[in-house]
């Protein structure tokens, strides 16, 4: 089973959105396990995170609505899949 299926529908869709774009090979890492890594964690977030520091902008430097929904998939998939730093 996919580590994918352990995120809600919208998370799951923004995280393949994304990694599909950005990083093809850490979605298919993704894909191919129930429990990522540490390393297979962190290296989804810091992709989750580039894509949405591209989506802050203006003098307020607001999120767009894409850039809302990535970080609210960033908090999500820690919740899910936290990374022990132990």
């Amino acid at each position: 089973m996919s580590a994918l299926h352990g995120l809600d529908g919208e998370t799951a869709e923004t995280v393949r959105l994304v990694l599909g774009r950005r990083a093809p090979d850490v979605l298919r890492a993704l894909e191919e396990t129930d429990d990522p890594s540490n390393d297979l964690r962190d290296r989804t977030a810091a992709v989750l995170a580039e894509e949405f520091s591209r989506e802050v902008s203006g003098p307020d430097w607001e999120p767009s609505p894409h850039g809302i929904r990535v970080d609210d998939a960033i908090g999500r998939f820690y919740r899910c899949y936290p990374v022990d730093r132990r």
